[in-house]
């Protein structure tokens, strides 16, 4: 089975979560779609001045063909666009 894996970022807890939540909704639309998060993640990069973010990771897998790969990156780009890494399980 393959997982399409992604990252959402935003420089507050609040806004990760309420993005995170959007994904999620859109994404439990589509038929055979699963959905797993990480918990949100902060991060502080050390530059003048520092550079703070929060992140959550997504998991997602499908089951047959009636959702394509297209249609969970249509839904996932209408709430913010990510970049997208396949993986085998």
């Amino acid at each position: 089975m393959t997982a399409l894996y992604f990252e959402q970022i935003a420089i507050s807890l609040e806004q990760v979560e309420g993005l995170a939540l959007r994904v999620c909704a859109v994404l439990r639309e589509l038929p055979t779609v699963q959905v797993q998060t990480s918990r949100a993640r902060h991060y502080t990069f050390p530059t003048s001045p520092p550079t703070e973010q929060w992140r959550v990771q997504f998991r997602v897998t499908k089951q047959g063909r009636a959702t394509t790969w297209d249609d969970v990156y249509h839904a996932v780009n209408s709430v913010r666009a990510a970049s997208y890494t396949h993986k085998r399980n």
